[in-house]
Parts: structure tokens; sequence; C-alpha cells
């Protein structure tokens, strides 16, 4: 592998690692409307995990208010936005701070 070509996979990384934490300060701050998910000023994970494998209406319409969240965890069908669930949860997991 060139320099040119180690650098531009490090470059990807980087972004990619800029766009994941972005996006995950984007879902906390989404969700410090719902009081619920909060414990002690840190967001409980486990409790948003469990009320979106539930399609709990409050979080789904918080998630679909905003364009990123929206355009990242949702697939339009027919006029209807369809929760991509696997995705949220796959990405709370690896990229969110409990």
């Amino acid at each position: 592998m060139t320099d040119r070509q180690t650098d531009r996979q490090t470059d990807r990384q980087t972004d990619r690692q800029t766009e994941y934490k972005k996006m995950e300060q984007t879902i906390q701050e989404v969700l410090q409307q719902d009081t619920r998910l909060w414990k002690s000023n840190e967001l409980n994970r486990p409790l948003l995990i469990e009320l979106v494998k539930e399609y709990d209406l409050i979080i789904l319409n918080l998630l679909l208010e905003n364009p990123m969240l929206k355009a990242k965890f949702f697939t339009e069908v027919n006029n209807a936005n369809i929760f991509r669930l696997e995705d949220f949860i796959f990405f709370l997991e690896n990229h969110v701070q409990q």
C-alpha cells in the first residue's frame, strides 16, 4: 500500500468517526426531549433500546423530526416511513455512550 493510499484510508476512517460522533450528538440532543430516557444526565441506553423495540411513538416521532436521523434510520415506502430498528440498535450499541 502506498503512502497516498494509506492517507486516503486514514481520511475515510476519520470522516466516518466524525460522522458517527455527529450522529451520536444529534441522537442525544433530540432524545433530551424525552425525560424517560435520562438518568443522572446520562442516556439510559438499555431503556431506549427496549422502547424502540416496542416502537414507542414518542421516540419514533422525535427521530423522524430530525432530517439527518430520518435519512439514516428510516426508509420511505409508498409514502410511509419504515423505521430501520436493527440499524438504529446497531448504531446505539456500537457508537453511543451509555
